[in-house]
């Protein structure tokens, strides 16, 4: 097992996120890299919580790529979405938030682009990007950090707390001969010898966001992570590097008509050629949808909402979004999620209902996963909060209205 330095959890804490890790982790690589015990803590609170009866609302995740947008095209079913629950003011009385394994920008920027697509008003603490839980890692706020991705790294970074942070043109040049895949830069090498800028040892890694030139991202990493002690050009029998990967998805769904790769895709091909190289398996944590981290955070987020807005807390909530593999297993595996998948992204639309993942709702679009949500509202669900029964039949209710 791969042990990561700082992480400082009672006995108890630390069995329910090694749990949890369980969960994340693929063919068995598992790695106890877990939030620091104030975010543990803050879970398991949350946790009881949401147990105790009371007058307690129900929530909506929405997810963005595939279900509201579409590469750089904003559906117009998304933004007639928004203005029914406009109108109904259930924007103001339920709470609701944007739950997303996109990534390479802040929250604020996000929540910004948000407003101006759907022409209604939408806060920072209303979006979850691929990276958002990162805030809970502060075992890793002094530690040397490398980061990779596209965008603005460094400073959502340190919003979240992280001091001490390099990006991949920090390796180039810390290490110059390090990364040579490109002749020109070779050639350059040669006519100009650069004069190496010495960086500390790198102590974590976290894939933020999809990488360009992954060629190159690949070969510092592999250098890093059989490195002794996270310096390039030594070599360990073991992993001693955490890596973080923010975005499990394979596919994501743009302009072009067929889905392309995502950052699921670069950590396979990572895991592939370390275990080429080494003949071990890659430890690293997952976080996104479908993982329990990044569904942790989110209803955190959507339990404060309840409470502001006079709820005694969450019920349950909608997942709203086009990936099986993602927004439905993640919703699935809630006890109080109910999966809404829609047909405007990644989901073949030949398919009556994913075979491996079946969400409990399929629909054209997410206005029509809207008008699912409002029926339920009309039904009288919303007066009702806390009661698991009465939640069952008006699904199982709107389900039955669904198949005919």
């Amino acid at each position: 097992m791969l042990l990561s330095a700082g992480i400082a959890l009672n006995r108890g804490n630390r069995r329910a996120w090694t749990t949890l890790a369980r969960k994340v982790h693929s063919k068995g690589s598992i790695s106890p890299i877990a939030p620091g015990a104030a975010a543990a803590a803050a879970a398991a609170a949350l946790q009881q919580q949401q147990q105790q009866q009371g007058n307690r609302a129900p929530g909506i995740l929405f997810d963005i790529d595939g279900v509201l947008i579409r590469g750089n095209t904003v559906l117009n079913e998304a933004k007639e979405a928004f203005q029914m629950l406009s109108k109904r003011h259930l924007l103001k009385n339920i709470p609701y938030m944007f739950v997303t394994n996109g990534g390479g920008t802040t929250e604020a920027h996000k929540a910004h682009q948000l407003s101006k697509w759907l022409h209604v008003p939408v806060s920072e603490k209303q979006v979850v990007l691929s990276h958002t839980p990162l805030r809970m890692y502060e075992q890793y706020f002094n530690k040397t950090v490398l980061l990779i991705g596209q965008g603005p790294l460094k400073e959502i970074a340190a919003s979240y707390g992280f001091q001490k942070t390099l990006d991949l043109d920090d390796m180039r040049k810390a290490f110059p001969l390090m990364d040579i895949v490109n002749m020109k830069v070779r050639k350059q090498l040669k006519s100009h010898p650069p004069t190496p800028i010495p960086v500390p040892p790198v102590e974590a890694i976290f894939v933020m966001h999809d990488p360009l030139e992954w060629e190159s991202c690949l070969q510092v990493l592999i250098d890093l992570l059989i490195s002794k002690d996270g310096v390039p050009g030594t070599l360990d029998s073991k992993q001693h590097i955490p890596i973080i990967f923010s975005n499990a998805d394979f596919l994501w769904m743009a302009e072009h008509p067929q889905p392309r790769f995502g950052q699921g895709a670069f950590r396979l091909c990572l895991e592939a050629l370390y275990k080429e190289l080494t003949g071990r398996d890659l430890l690293y944590t997952q976080l996104g949808k479908p993982f329990g981290v990044t569904y942790d955070y989110a209803e955190k987020l959507l339990n404060e909402q309840a409470q502001k807005l006079g709820y005694d807390g969450l019920s349950y909530f909608y997942m709203v979004g086009d990936n099986p593999r993602s927004d439905v297993r993640g919703a699935n595996s809630r006890q109080n999620g109910r999966s809404v998948l829609v047909r405007t992204g990644v989901f073949s639309p030949h398919l009556d209902n994913d075979p491996s993942d079946p969400a409990h709702f399929v629909v054209p679009h997410v206005r029509d996963a809207v008008q699912l949500v409002m029926r339920h509202f009309d039904d009288g669900l919303h007066h009702h909060g806390g009661s698991d029964e009465l939640h069952a039949h008006f699904v199982q209710k709107s389900r039955t209205r669904s198949e005919k």
